[in-house]
């Protein structure tokens, strides 16, 4: 179940960083773009 989860937000997260409002800093670190 928590596997799950962590893959869901991770796939939201490369969405995000897709669409350019995340920066991918290293493997689990993102920031927020300003």
């Amino acid at each position: 179940q928590n596997q799950n989860v962590r893959a869901k937000i991770r796939q939201q997260l490369q969405i995000l960083r897709d669409l350019g409002l995340l920066d991918f800093i290293s493997p689990g670190e993102y920031s927020v773009r300003n």
